[in-house]
């Protein structure tokens, strides 16, 4: 059965090898943890002009009493239309979400006034953010706390950054998002692989250079293993 499906796709299989290689000699994607979420209203992928709703997150099993940080985002892809603190699980605001576009953070710190802190899944704020230029824009947590309610307040939150990529485009720029299923992932690749052998169509041209060719793919892989 094996030897029949790889003789009925051999083709498919010999075209996207190169793709596979590609991906796994540059090592893949990091997916590592942290106490905090990224929760995006929509999809990852905007056109310039676009916004999105994005709520910041705490996840925490153990009771924490605490919560700070920064948010860092590029300022020359992306401006900040607005920030809130409505619904949030934080009691008391040392800090309250306020964002610095000149310096491309949003800076935040509060806690919980009721007995034994905070456990579970809930937003902490949320922030509507607009894309500005084409490209990928990354929106980090950075210098997170979560202090557990343990009487020393001992910082809990993963050492790990939390990331967000949202994939900017423009009508020079198509989206990276080749097949159209509002994630990125080596199927964009195996796709934008085939279309170079095929007569030129500017929504696969990812670089805008006037071709479809390897850059293009070269391109699309780097973002994926960003």
């Amino acid at each position: 059965m094996v030897v029949n499906i790889l003789q009925k796709h051999r083709h498919k299989i010999i075209l996207g090898a190169p793709v596979l290689f590609l991906f796994f000699v540059s090592g893949g994607t990091d997916l590592g943890a942290s106490g905090y979420v990224f929760d995006v209203s929509g999809t990852p992928f905007m056109k310039v002009g676009e916004s999105r709703d994005i709520s910041v997150l705490v996840d925490t099993k153990s009771p924490v009493n605490a919560v700070g940080g920064t948010i860092l985002f590029p300022n020359d892809k992306i401006t900040v239309d607005q920030t809130s603190s409505d619904a949030s699980i934080v009691e008391l605001w040392a800090d309250p979400p306020g964002a610095s576009q000149d310096g491309g953070y949003i800076h935040f710190s509060g806690g919980f006034t009721h007995d034994n802190g905070y456990t579970g899944r809930g937003k902490i704020f949320s922030m509507k953010l607009r894309a500005a230029a084409p490209g990928v824009a990354e929106v980090r947590a950075n210098d997170m706390e979560l202090l557990a309610d343990d009487g020393i307040g001992t910082n809990i939150a993963s050492s790990r950054s939390r990331k967000l990529r949202l994939f900017i485009s423009d009508d020079a720029h198509p989206s990276p998002d080749i097949n159209g299923d509002n994630e990125l992932s080596l199927m964009d690749a195996s796709v934008l692989y085939l279309e170079t052998f095929r007569t030129y169509d500017p929504r696969y041209d990812l670089n805008g250079d006037g071709k479809i060719d390897w850059g293009d793919v070269r391109y699309l892989l780097s973002i994926i293993n960003q």
